[in-house]
């Protein structure tokens, strides 16, 4: 959930970071940004909806958490990689679905899984992941900008964090990364 956050952190932030530059290249002008940031609305109000109605069940939870990261972090790649404009806004949608409904799973398997007395100690981690993946998306957005094109920077971010991701998945082995709580 940790390294998720870090991840979503990291290519959203670049993502954001670059979107102004993204519209007026793809689209001609910097006021495209508002329908950009619509779409990931949209997007977003929808995942949280299906938050909302639909918890993963425990022992799908992990796989459900990976599948949302992952469509998070392709959504976006496949944003920067669009040429029309309305596959630039159902990417940046289905990216936006998928990464709020990552958050909630995320601290529904923390509450099934961590001790009481250290459930703060973990939540804290998740966001410590999440605001680190940001602080790196802004440094490498701004490190960037002047070596490579914006959709590259988007793309090769979101790379990065699909190996990071995949290479947790694979070495994860057990469905748990600490102590099973017991329930009442």
């Amino acid at each position: 959930v940790a390294v998720a956050n870090f991840a979503s952190g990291l290519t959203v932030t670049v993502t954001q970071a670059l979107l102004v530059v993204a519209a007026h290249d793809r689209f001609s002008g910097d006021a495209a940004v508002g329908y950009l940031y619509s779409s990931v609305g949209v997007g977003g109000a929808l995942g949280g909806l299906v938050a909302l109605r639909w918890i993963p069940p425990r022992r799908w939870t992990r796989f459900a958490v990976f599948l949302a990261i992952v469509v998070n972090v392709v959504g976006l790649a496949a944003f920067s990689a669009s040429t029309t404009a309305l596959l630039v806004l159902v990417t940046l949608a289905i990216s936006a679905v998928a990464g709020s409904s990552l958050d909630p799973w995320g601290v529904t398997e923390i509450q099934r899984r961590a001790p009481p007395e250290f459930m703060g100690r973990y939540n804290s981690v998740i966001f410590l992941a999440m605001y680190l993946g940001m602080l790196v998306g802004a440094l490498w957005a701004v490190s960037t900008a002047d070596l490579l094109h914006w959709y590259e920077a988007i793309e090769i971010s979101c790379a990065a964090m699909l190996v990071l991701v995949g290479l947790v998945w694979i070495s994860g082995g057990s469905s748990s990364s600490g102590p099973e709580r017991k329930e009442p």
